[in-house]
Formats: structure tokens, sequence, C-alpha cells
């Protein structure tokens, strides 16, 4: 018995994917540099910045509206304790404190008992805060800023970032390398880590009583230190820039994002073993702040009223596979392969639809760096099959590759149709723009490796990898992704292995 096998190759135009960037630019209605974000949740958020501007959003950022602050202070941080719109809080320079009770309409003063600058401002409640600023200045208030009272940080350094897990237990960070604890409310505050004296610490943010992160405003090999005992030892951290971070924000258990200078955007999913940049292409914005109220949609602000916004968690979506080939394995499944042309896909989705190409259906998925999948779905003869597949990530879908169809005639013979040696064949034409076909008989069932290099010895494309019944095989290669040169096909089957040259002219 031999099986003749015939295959046809449909090429078509690929079809629109998803958003491919990823980020889309807010208009926040200002170039003052924006210092702070936070939303309270998906549709109303509020940023803080130069000049003393607060910017609110009721539709996730789509137009953003000034509000009144009553002051040119350039404010650092902006809170809203309670995650409802009502209570917040702002801070800035010269000593600036400003709250509101209704969402913003009217900011007031607070008397923060400081003329030096207040970087950071943390409430536990919409009663209950701190304060932390320039010249080791630490103070608390019970009364929703009402009253300030000072408290003894142990340092005199600039004070930059203060946080808190409970009533209790809290941190705040600064220059000269400064990390301090307290367990009690602020009533004492002790040092955690050892960190160089030039470190400029930035930002400190918790995700539980173990589990925290602090940023370094020097650039270097040391984006951020990173502690898993509460802060009691920091390890220094890099997610693939020597530039200074700025911001982290924790969406879930494993899901961080962080922020920095010169368009540092970075995501990790596996709880900070592995950071991925997800900044869009030709982006150099300083970033201050980021915020997430979803795993996928979040914020982040910084330099010159810039705000990108993403609903896919800053991933880009995985660029198309191409050079998409398919031919019958047997009479009953086909093998399918292609080109993996991105590095940040989960992987691939194989869809098929049968006689016209116009009902798709998933019929397979890979995992990631695939460049093959053989279908064993409900294959018969005499049925043309059509296919194409697409990359896929958290982001979105890629592009799909071009579309191939592929036909199975299966044909009983008698006498000696098993071919009774392997063999190479010619391709045909050659030269040849853009397609060729290639041939190889295959004397026994084995395992068979079909693979195009270039001059250099480069691999080009791996045809086949999969293992194939004894028989005739066929297939049409498609170059139009190729520059004309010379070119080699080697099939390695078994113990057998063979080289031929193909010419490619454009």
């Amino acid at each position: 018995m031999r099986i003749y096998l015939l295959i046809l190759i449909f090429s078509s135009t690929s079809l629109i994917s998803n958003a491919q960037n990823g980020w889309v630019t807010q208009n926040s209605g200002t170039t003052n540099d924006l210092w702070c974000v936070q939303f309270i949740n998906e549709t109303t958020g509020f940023c803080s910045g130069e000049g003393g501007i607060i910017i609110k959003t009721t539709n996730g950022g789509s137009t953003w509206f000034m509000q009144v602050t009553g002051t040119s202070d350039t404010l650092f941080c902006i809170q809203f304790p309670n995650l409802t719109n009502d209570t917040g809080y702002a801070c800035g320079s010269s000593g600036t404190l400003r709250k509101t009770t209704n969402g913003g309409i009217n900011w007031f003063s607070l008397p923060s008992g400081i003329t030096q600058t207040i970087k950071s401002v943390f409430f536990n409640n919409a009663n209950t805060g701190y304060y932390v600023g320039y010249q080791g200045e630490v103070r608390k208030t019970t009364n929703g800023g009402i009253n300030w009272n000072p408290q003894i940080s142990g340092t005199t350094a600039n004070l930059w970032s203060i946080c808190f897990l409970n009533q209790s237990t809290g941190w705040l960070a600064g220059f000269t390398g400064k990390v301090r604890k307290t367990t009690n409310g602020g009533i004492n505050w002790f040092s955690q880590g050892s960190f160089p004296s030039i470190d400029e610490l930035l930002y400190i943010k918790f995700l539980n009583a173990n589990t925290g992160i602090v940023t370094v405003g020097v650039p270097g090999t040391i984006n951020f230190y990173q502690t898993s005992d509460g802060g009691t030892t920091w390890s220094p951290k890099n997610y693939g820039t020597l530039h200074s971070a700025r911001c982290i924000d924790y969406i879930t258990d494993d899901v961080w994002m962080m922020s920095g200078d010169a368009g540092d955007i970075f995501r990790t999913d596996n709880g900070g073993l592995n950071w991925a940049c997800v900044t869009p292409p030709g982006t150099t914005t300083w970033f201050f702040s980021t915020d997430f109220v979803t795993t996928n949609k979040g914020w982040v602000v910084g330099r010159d009223g810039k705000i990108l916004y993403t609903s896919t968690g800053g991933s880009l979506a995985p660029a198309a596979p191409s050079n998409l080939l398919g031919f019958p394995l047997s009479t009953s499944s086909i093998y399918l392969t292609w080109f993996d042309n991105s590095s940040n896909e989960q992987g691939f989705k194989i869809e098929r639809s049968l006689s016209t190409p116009d009902n798709f259906q998933v019929v397979g998925t890979t995992g990631a760096n695939a460049e093959n999948f053989t279908d064993n779905s409900g294959i018969s003869p005499t049925n043309l099959y059509y296919y194409r597949v697409y990359a896929f990530n958290g982001a979105s879908n890629s592009a799909y590759s071009d579309t191939i169809a592929v036909l199975v005639t299966g044909n009983i013979q008698a006498g000696n149709s098993i071919p009774d040696k392997y063999k190479l064949y010619n391709n045909y034409p050659n030269p040849f723009n853009p397609s060729t076909k290639i041939k190889f008989d295959l004397s026994q069932n084995t395992d068979v490796r079909l693979t195009i290099y270039d001059m250099r010895g480069s691999d080009v494309q791996e045809v086949i990898n999969t293992q194939m019944n004894a028989g005739s095989y066929e297939f049409s290669f498609n170059g139009a992704n190729l520059s004309s040169g010379v070119y080699f096909y080697r099939l390695t089957a078994g113990n057998f292995v063979e080289t031929k040259q193909m010419v490619l002219v454009k």
C-alpha cells in the first residue's frame, strides 16, 4: 500500500489582531510633571504633581480635569485611604498638606507644622495617618490631619516614602540608605538593613509582613532591594536596566509592576523571580508612579504630564507567526510547521476550517516557542482542510499567519508500493520564486527532520521534526519572507542524511 499526498498552499491577508502596543497615551491636560497616581476603582482616579496640580478622571482616564488646590507647591503624593471618592490627602514642598472630603471638589490646607518638603503621606484610615519629609521628619495624626505630632525617626536624612501594613507595623525610607521600621504605630522607629550611604531609597512598599521592596534612585546595577523577612535583610536586585527605579505596585501575590527613569516599566508574574520589560517602544519618559486596579488595568505617570494606560497588564501582543506549511503524515493526520517571530508569547492556537476558509475552529494549542503541530483530530481522505495559526499571551493575540489549504488523497495499489530506500529528490522548480516543491521517500517508519539552512549554515526553518510512516512525501516550501540567495535543505531520517542545494531568485 502506498499513500499519495497532495498539498495545496493558499495565501491570504492576515487578519487584524487586537491592540499591539499594550499601552495607550491619555491626555492629562497638562505638561507639568505628575508625581503620583491613585485610582479608587476602574473609573475614578487622581494624579498630583508639579505646580500644585491635582487632576481627576471619572471615566478611566479618557478625560482628565483640573481641580482647585489653592497652592502652587509641587504635590508629590496623593492618597485616598479608604478607596472611596470622598476623603483624600496630598502633600508637597514647603510643608504643604491638602485635604478633601468631597472627592476633590474642594481642597483645603492642613497645618503640617513644618516648612520643609513633605514627600509622602500614608493614612491607615480616614483619621490616622503619617507623613515623612526632609531632614528626617516624621509626624502622625489621629484626627484627620488637624494636629500632627512629631515622632523620632532616628535620622536627619531626607525621607521619601512611608507605608503601613496595619495600625502598628510600618516602614519608611530615604536618602543615605535609610530604612526604618515601627511595630507600635510610630512610637519607636528602628533601623533595618545595611545599605550603601550613597543609596537614595525613593519608595518602599510591603506586600505582606515578610515581602517588601524599596526602590533605588541612584542609576546603576541595583534597581531595588527586596526582603522576605520583614525587612531584617535586603537583597539587591536588578530588573534589567541601569536606571533608577521609582515605584512598585503589588497587583497580586505574584503579579507586580515597577516603573522608573528613562521609560522603565517592568512586570513580574512570579513574585519577582523574573522581570519583563513592558515599556512601549520608543518611550523614554521618567515614570514616577504606577497604580493598578486589576491584574490588567493600570496607569503609570511621569514627566511632562505623561499618562499611560493599559488594559492588558502592560504586555505587548506577540508578533504573528509566518511561513505556515502543512502536509499529511497519513490519511488521518496533518503536520503543520511555522516560524515563531516573537519572544513573548505564551503559546499558539491552531485553527482549522473544513472545505471553505470561513468557519475556523481551534483544534489545538501549543506552549511557547513551538513551531510545529500534528493534527490527528478527525482527518479524513478527500477532505480539504484550511489552517491558520496565531500567537497569544496575557496582552492579546497576534495577527493570524497566512491561511493554507491541505488536501489528503489516499490510493491503494498492488505490488511494491513502499519505497525500497530513503531518497531526497531535487526540488522543483529550481531556481524558484517564491515557492518550490521538495519530495522525499521513506522506506521505513522513522523519526524525520527536514531543515532549511542559509549559506552561513544558520537554521532558517525546521520544516519537519516528527515521526513519519514509510511512503513518499512532497510539500511546498514558501520563501516569501527570505532574501534571494543560495539555501540548503537537509533530510535526516534514521541514519540517513542528505543535503541538497536550492536557489531563491526574486
